[in-house]
């Protein structure tokens, strides 16, 4: 396993929180809350995170992008190495329970879930590593080899 400095590791969080809102939209579900873990190197310093209550329910990526990363800036110890990021979504609904406070644009958010859509159908037809973000080609990314893996293990998908 390799450990991660601060910054590579908050490069990886938000590919994984990527991922999992492509979950969440592709099975037409909202949270409310998410839960964020981090474990360091060597057992350096104790386990951080924990979870985090939303104000509304939601699939949108820019939402829980920036409330994921919030929360690890405000968690994560900067100088020990991480070892390993957990992340996961509470209290799961259908999508019809999604909500908007008075700062939300629902066309906005709806024109968002489409392209969700969009790129989950790219991604189902053309395969896993068809379609990235740029942030999946920085130094430290680990999109591209988690996208070949089968249960963590290498699923053998060739490039």
């Amino acid at each position: 396993m390799k450990d991660y400095t601060y910054d590579k590791a908050l490069i990886v969080l938000k590919e994984m929180v990527d991922k999992l809102v492509l979950e969440l939209v592709d099975n037409k579900l909202a949270t409310n809350s998410i839960s964020l873990h981090i474990n360091y190197s060597k057992e350096a310093i104790k386990p951080t995170g924990g979870s985090k209550k939303l104000p509304v329910y939601t699939n949108s990526a820019i939402r829980l992008r920036k409330a994921f990363e919030e929360y690890y800036l405000s968690t994560v110890d900067r100088v020990a190495p991480v070892r390993k990021i957990n992340i996961g979504l509470n209290n799961l609904l259908g999508e019809e329970y999604l909500t908007l406070d008075l700062f939300s644009d629902a066309k906005k958010e709806e024109k968002e879930r489409n392209l969700l859509n969009t790129v989950i159908d790219i991604k189902n037809k053309y395969g896993k590593n068809s379609i990235l973000k740029a942030i999946s080609y920085e130094d430290g990314a680990t999109a591209m080899q988690r996208n070949k893996m089968v249960g963590g293990h290498n699923g053998g998908e060739d490039e």
